[in-house]
């Protein structure tokens, strides 16, 4: 009795340890697994939180600089329409004209050119920063027939694509209104040229991450 009481001890001395190993094993391996989790977590949320301040501030930057483009395009339309709110092109001659778009072209100096035209597009008057012998403006056969349609047919402000000066290769556009009489009849349209190096060096000062890029879109 008293032999085989100590022959099986051992065994149950092993079997204590070998559960014991599980229990610690166990044990260890929840505990890495909750680390794991926890760190996950940790992770996904503050990745989350991350991305959306960045989001949150590059919202802001895009917001800015839209506001400033905005104010930009509307104080130059409210600049044309301020110089020839009703102004009657039948009874005005040339020296009025002139004397109106050198007041405007004077306003701001990003005005290069400003000219007066008749409902058939013909060019009445025109001023510009420029000598008179430096070439004629690049505009081509489809704009002319955008800006006559949505100033002169349908009363409509315009803006051009933006095109570059093969001199300067500077950005510029052309911004077009109807001219009308105070009966509110189209009478004529003005036309001007404008420099967009404001609208260029905003855009380009924007600071988006390290590789981000930044567009001017309509």
């Amino acid at each position: 009795m008293q032999t085989t009481a100590t022959q099986e001890i051992p065994h149950g001395g092993k079997r204590f340890r070998s559960l014991r190993v599980t229990l610690t094993l166990a044990f260890l391996f929840l505990g890495l697994l909750v680390l794991v989790v926890s760190f996950t977590l940790q992770f996904y949320f503050g990745t989350s939180a991350q991305q959306n301040t960045v989001a949150e501030h590059q919202q802001l930057i895009a917001k800015s600089a839209a506001e400033a483009v905005r104010d930009f395009t509307e104080e130059h339309f409210s600049l044309l329409e301020a110089g020839v709110r009703f102004s009657n092109l039948k009874t005005m001659n040339s020296e009025a004209r002139d004397l109106i778009l050198n007041r405007l072209l004077g306003s701001d100096a990003s005005f290069r050119w400003v000219a007066i035209s008749d409902p058939n597009g013909a060019q009445l008057s025109k001023v510009s920063r420029f000598s008179s012998l430096a070439p004629e403006e690049m505009i081509g056969d489809r704009t002319r027939a955008e800006l006559h349609n949505a100033v002169i047919r349908r009363g409509e402000r315009y803006i051009s694509q933006v095109f570059i000066d093969q001199a300067t290769n500077e950005p510029l556009v052309l911004m077009a209104i109807p001219i009308k009489d105070v009966f509110g009849d189209i009478r004529g349209m003005l036309t001007a040229e404008v420099n967009l190096k404001f609208m260029w060096d905003l855009v380009g000062k924007l600071t988006i991450g390290k590789g981000g890029l930044a567009y001017v879109v309509d």
